[in-house]
């Protein structure tokens, strides 16, 4: 039990909390106010105070620190003046708090965290871009502090400042750390519709910093606002009674502030409740804000199906705005030249307010109803035909057969059977031996700009020519993608009218169907990738910065042998360095961008290579019958012919899918050369104050900067906070399966997969084989795609050979976690993924499309069975408390920048 604290060491630069209210942000700033408002209101908030934010503007100066200073931060940390000895009533505070909470059993440390002026307001100005320092001890407070205050002044926010009357005043809370059992967010509203039928829940085992750092997928739930409503709810991580506190305790704090909130949260273990923190949902938006034109997405338009299945395959980020405006026109206007190259005019099903792929709170979801409309228009498919491919929930699939009656699309005959669909593709003839020529003339081309790119990029004497290349670039990225999408339709329906033809008893009969494809792109890629590596298993980590020296061109080769092995590596990247992490975000680098993330890999790589061979990377995938035994068994004579054709027709589908997003990728690359190029010119010319401000700015925002005709310098730089903000907000909502509008669908019973004891997941099975093996949940935080490495992440350094893989999506810079794997789980894609195409090349049992991913954590034993599509959790991990970084001091403390936590 607490004891009271006394409250007569307050001055007019520090405050407890519940000493003053939510209307005097101008204190310590906006989460101070709240944080206290809600304490003094009697909600159980952790012991703490708050920092005048007009003293860190005296401590600067009192140190003469400028904000121009290029180690600003290092200086404000290695100041040693506290105006008016503030570090000596922050000491007695501190004292007091351990004083008053002398029966705690555990120790006692703080959290420290930035309070802005505007941060967790409505407006949101600078929201995300400041430090947070969890597990601090008491003799590390003030150096926490010192870091927060370091951090007002980051690369984003200070791009814009350039004095100390520019810098706004900048609070600090520092609160006492909870020893949290389960802790997560809250929010009040639907983000995404407003709806206020259900509370929306994320939340995970022990400290919440585990939510946002990756280390556990968050669960999620939807807690009904009605009490005898609520009372049906259930789940392991929280009971009845902790469900129902929480209840009316956000009932209350949405009252309390009078406007819907977004609150953190944890209960501890002796299951009380703490409120962390508190700040307004902001106004829906749906789209980024541009300074040339208006993006805005009317809120009135349909009741279209939209899913995530297949875009979170691939794009499971949230893109910047300038990715997903190129991203919207590219496709757009590919989609128009495919539909138009069959007869049928795209933009009539589409009208004003609707496209193939749709952003909702910053996530990309596929249109159903609309794809049923095409499909039925070109293939003559039947609604249900098509979202069987979907698994769409039964409300979901309800609203789309109501819509299926009122749409007025005009459709040909509808085609009844699998086998009545694979004569009609039969007789349309196929796109495969088309789409192979024109990705490779694309690739061809790729490899030819990209030494022209690399010789000229920098000598073109003005801005119109560096525009010119990347309108040219852009109008051959339009034309590779109505290849890649018609590929990909059409792989897609053949994909399901093999699977309807099968039956749904033989399903799992697919992935031996469509294993050992050869002749993909990445395959090759991977060969050469294990060869660089090999050279390189002798030099790394020991010669790491020696290496990446040498391909910098700062430093000589010692002797010929390293000079041949970096020439070696540098050919490699120099063919394949393209590749990335997040290989769609325009803005994430590429392996050429930054040597020293590849070479992570590489010696990710290395780790495992004891017992490889480099000239035979890849185990045959266990199949137990081979294609024409499968054909045989599953077909008769009138139908075997067709089956046959359609089996390898997939096949050569699934490896000009593959190839073509390799394109793609290359693509992307090549345009991320220019725009770098473009903004570099911006900066020079006073238009960007930073070059990574580009990838805020809408496309058309970016084109008439080109142009000259955006000049309101001011007026650029509130589009660039506001989108960054934006996109910092989206990347906090929970991700939906599907949407109907723009209203979130609760998920039934049916797809929450589970059998009677809750230890069986189910997804479809993507590679054969059955495994068991301890889990490794790799859950990728993007906030930020450009500020750290894959290969950096504690998850991913932690990941031991023979652990399972368990995770949202992958892309090909995943390849040496698939070394290290001995089975692959994945929440999204089908089939045709990557992680699915991958497993299958590389032997690995995987089942991806797993609803209930969420239920694994790392540490857990499961038995992943790549034959029926299922995964049973055999033995739960133990808890244990996480400890993201340790100080130098050895005293545990979690940084976490973005402030994406709180003291949880």
């Amino acid at each position: 039990m607490e004891k009271s604290v006394d409250t007569n060491g307050s001055s007019q630069f520090l405050a407890q909390l519940g000493t003053f209210e939510a209307s005097q942000p101008s204190f310590a700033g906006r989460k101070c106010a709240n944080l206290s408002h809600m304490k003094r209101a009697g909600f159980q908030v952790p012991r703490g105070f708050g920092i005048a934010g007009q003293y860190f503007l005296s401590f600067l100066k009192a140190n003469g620190i400028s904000p121009t200073d290029p180690d600003f931060r290092f200086i404000v940390s290695a100041a040693k003046t506290w105006p008016n000895d503030l570090d000596k009533l922050i000491t007695e505070h501190l004292n007091n708090i351990i004083d008053s909470m002398e029966e705690s059993t555990t120790p006692i440390t703080f959290a420290v965290r930035s309070s802005g002026m505007e941060e967790d307001s409505d407006v949101q100005a600078f929201a995300g871009m400041h430090d947070t320092i969890l597990n601090v001890e008491k003799d590390q407070v003030h150096n926490a502090i010192k870091s927060c205050w370091a951090s007002a002044l980051n690369q984003r926010v200070g791009s814009y400042a350039t004095d100390l009357s520019y810098l706004p005043p900048f609070g600090v809370v520092v609160q006492v750390m909870i020893d949290a059992q389960v802790a997560g967010v809250a929010f009040t509203r639907d983000p995404l519709t407003g709806d206020d039928e259900f509370f929306i829940l994320n939340f995970a085992k022990g400290l919440g910093e585990q939510v946002v750092s990756g280390t556990v997928i968050p669960e999620q739930a939807n807690l009904p606002r009605d009490e005898r409503a609520a009372r049906r709810i259930s789940h392991p991580l929280l009971s009845y009674s902790m469900f129902e506190e929480m209840r009316k305790s956000l009932l209350l704090v949405e009252a309390l502030f009078g406007t819907p909130q977004d609150i953190e949260w944890c209960f501890d273990h002796n299951d009380s409740l703490w409120l962390l923190q508190s700040r307004p949902i902001t106004t829906l938006s749906n789209d980024y804000l541009s300074v040339s034109e208006h993006l805005e997405l009317p809120l009135h338009i349909t009741k279209d199906v939209l899913s995530s299945k297949a875009t979170m395959e691939s794009m499971s980020f949230v893109p910047t705005a300038l990715t997903w405006t190129t991203f919207s026109e590219v496709i757009d206007t590919a989609l128009q030249q495919r539909y138009a190259q069959k007869g049928i005019d795209y933009y009539k099903f589409c009208g004003e307010n609707r496209s193939f792929y749709e952003l909702r709170q910053g996530r990309v979801y596929q249109n159903v109803t609309l794809t049923c409309e095409l499909n039925r228009e070109e293939f003559g498919i039947d609604f249900t035909s098509t979202a069987e491919s979907f698994d769409l929930d039964s409300s979901s699939l309800a609203e789309l057969l109501l819509s299926s009656h009122q749409s007025k699309a005009s459709a040909p005959g509808s085609v009844s059977g699998s086998f009545s669909l694979l004569k009609t593709l039969w007789s349309s003839g196929t796109v495969a031996s088309q789409a192979a020529s024109a990705i490779e003339r694309e690739l061809d081309y790729c490899v030819a700009e990209r030494k022209r790119l690399k010789e000229a990029l920098g000598e073109f004497e003005s801005l119109s020519d560096v525009h010119s290349s990347f309108e040219v670039l852009l109008d051959r990225f339009k034309d590779l993608a109505t290849t890649y999408i018609d590929v990909t339709i059409h792989a897609s329906i053949f994909e399901a009218a093999i699977s309807t033809f099968l039956g749904a008893e033989n399903r799992h009969l697919m992935a031996p169907l469509t294993a050992n494809l050869g002749g993909v792109y990445t395959a090759l890629q991977n060969e050469k990738l294990l060869k660089v590596a090999k050279e390189l298993e002798l030099l790394l980590p020991i010669k790491k910065d020696l290496v990446v020296s040498l391909m910098e061109k700062t430093a000589d080769a010692p002797h010929e042998s390293l000079k041949k092995t970096v020439e070696y590596v540098e050919n490699f990247l120099d063919q394949f360095g393209f590749r990335g992490e997040i290989e769609l975000e325009v803005s994430c680098p590429r392996w050429w961008d930054n040597p020293s993330r590849f070479l992570d890999m590489i010696h990710i790589i290395n780790s495992n290579l004891e017992n490889k061979s480099a000239s035979s990377t890849a185990p045959a995938p266990r199949v137990e019958k081979d294609k024409e035994t499968i054909i045989y068994e599953m077909s008769n004579f009138m139908t075997r012919s067709v089956l046959r054709w359609a089996v390898n027709q997939l096949n050569a589908l699934m490896r000009l899918r593959e190839n073509g997003k390799y394109v793609v990728v290359f693509f992307i690359a090549l345009s991320r050369m220019i725009i770098a190029e473009a903004a570099n010119r911006f900066v020079k010319s006073g238009t960007l104050s930073n070059a990574e401000d580009v990838f805020q700015l809408p496309l058309n925002d970016f084109r008439q900067l080109f142009r000259g005709l955006l000049n309101d310098s001011a007026e650029i730089k509130r589009c660039i906070s506001s989108n960054l903000a934006l996109r910092r907000r989206w990347i906090r909502s929970p991700i939906q399966r599907e949407i109907i509008g723009f209203k979130a669908v609760t998920t039934s019973k049916k797809h929450q997969n589970t059998s009677n004891d809750g230890e069986i997941l189910k997804g479809t099975a993507a590679s054969p084989g059955v495994v068991e093996g301890e889990a490794r949940v790799i859950w990728l935080d993007d906030q930020s795609v450009s500020d750290s490495s894959l290969y950096q992440r504690p998850e991913v350094m932690r990941f031991r050979d023979g652990e399972i893989l368990v995770t949202r999506t992958t892309n090909p810079a995943w390849t040496p976690l698939f070394l290290k794997s001995k089975a692959v789980v994945v929440e999204f894609g089908g089939l045709l993924s990557h992680g699915a195409i991958t497993a299958r090349e590389l032997g690995l049992p995987a089942v991806v499309a797993v609803r209930d991913i969420s239920k694994i954590s790392t540490g857990d034993t499961i038995l992943v069975d790549g034959d029926q599509g299922t995964i049973k959790i055999l033995k739960r991990a133990p808890v244990s408390p996480v400890i993201v970084a340790k100080a130098a001091s050895t005293t545990p403390v979690t940084i976490v920048p973005n402030d994406q936590s709180s003291s949880l």
